[in-house]
């Protein structure tokens, strides 16, 4: 009660600002407001929506680029009563993603798979389906571009389209597919190289799921080739994406799985286990001055994505993709065993081993991801060797 007319205050007069930056900041306000106070904006969401709507389509590309994180926090934030305006708001979604500014493209991409997400998690995802075959014709010509660190949040919108139209992006599967084929075949010898190919991998993965077994069939073999090949590089992002491709594929093939199995549970196993502290932690305040968790307690270099890391105070920071890398290899770890069940057993007890460890692990989502593997190991075990006296486990074509 003591923030927001503050905070709305200093909006009204500067989104009226004839300095661009003050009037982008009026955008940034209302954005970043809607993340504390969103039970009050929910209550007049028109008051705060119409000056957002507004600043998108201010004259400076800054101000509509602002104005189009705002609508993207109050996507996520304002629920549910921003879905209820979706059929309006998506028009001036698709107009920014023909803005001449690439700055206000990127964010318009991240406003879309913002609204796609919340429809899913809404159960409304059906509703996304008239818009799919748009979304994927702008996307794609967007991943035609010489610009390749646009094509990260490119890929992100297909996936989330993907995710909420379920089966009803089956019509736009192969087309998809064929693109994300050649995404994955792309070199990944940089940092926004290999994140192209780790989202074309995670959108593979997620069309696959949503078309369902009888679709995704003649697909399948082709793109675990492709993923397996993404363990050549060392890029965590990467690494992360693919442990996720194989959560998604396994739904689909289940226990005929077991022959790949030999190929992919190493690679979890190894993220999941490495000793990464010296990687781990780093003082970008002390640039050159050492490697490792020796140099960021002492000094260490700075790192190439600040803004995805997160702070531990003192100036120690963790570099979360090697977090995000462990914790999609625990999950994947349990998802391959639920889904393959029998097929797993060789590795229920190795897997349970290190899952049991990741319980203890300092960071909270690698603890939660391991439980919640625990979960999945045990159906395994239930499947693999029934208690006397239980219920038979239900055989592969119930489960289907």
């Amino acid at each position: 009660k003591h923030i927001l007319p503050a905070a709305m205050s200093y909006a009204r007069v500067a989104r009226t600002s004839q300095a661009f930056a003050e009037r982008a900041a009026a955008m940034d306000v209302l954005g970043v407001s809607s993340i504390g106070c969103a039970e009050e904006m929910r209550l007049h969401l028109d008051d705060f929506l119409q000056p957002v709507l507004a600043g998108l389509a201010d004259t400076h590309f800054r101000v509509r680029g602002s104005a189009a994180v705002a609508l993207a926090n109050y996507a996520e934030h304002l629920q549910p009563e921003i879905i209820e305006t979706y059929a309006t708001l998506l028009p001036r979604v698709f107009e920014l993603l023909g803005d001449s500014d690439m700055h206000v493209v990127e964010r318009a991409c991240f406003v879309l798979a913002t609204f796609c997400e919340e429809l899913s998690d809404n159960d409304r995802g059906d509703e996304i389906v008239p818009y799919v075959s748009r979304i994927i014709d702008t996307m794609v010509a967007i991943l035609q571009t010489d610009r390749v660190d646009m094509h990260e949040v490119a890929l992100s919108a297909i996936t989330a389209a993907a995710c909420a139209a379920d089966e009803g992006f089956a019509p736009y599967a192969a087309g998809v597919l064929e693109k994300m084929a050649m995404c994955m075949r792309l070199p990944a010898n940089t940092d926004v190289e290999a994140a192209r190919r780790g989202r074309a991998t995670e959108c593979a993965g997620m069309v696959l799921s949503s078309i369902g077994r009888e679709h995704a069939t003649p697909y399948i073999n082709t793109f675990v080739e492709l993923a397996l090949s993404n363990y050549e590089s060392g890029n965590a992002e990467l690494k992360e994406h693919t442990h996720n491709f194989w959560c998604n594929v396994s739904t689909l093939a289940r226990e005929e799985m077991g022959p790949l199995l030999p190929k992919i549970v190493p690679h979890l196993l190894k993220s999941a286990e490495e000793s990464d502290f010296n990687e781990m932690f780093f003082s970008p305040e002390a640039e050159g001055n050492g490697a490792g968790a020796d140099g960021a307690l002492g000094g260490l270099g700075d790192s190439d994505n600040e803004d995805d890391d997160l702070r531990l105070g003192d100036g120690l920071r963790v570099r979360t993709a090697l977090l995000e890398e462990k914790q999609a290899a625990v999950q994947a770890l349990g998802v391959l065993a639920e889904q393959c069940g029998r097929a797993f057993g060789p590795y229920l007890e190795g897997s349970l081993s290190v899952v049991e460890d990741m319980m203890q692990y300092f960071h909270g989502d690698v603890r939660e991801a391991a439980c919640r593997a625990a979960t999945g190991m045990c159906e395994c075990a239930r499947r693999c060797a029934p208690a006397q006296g239980a219920p038979a486990p239900p055989s592969e074509e119930d489960m289907r």
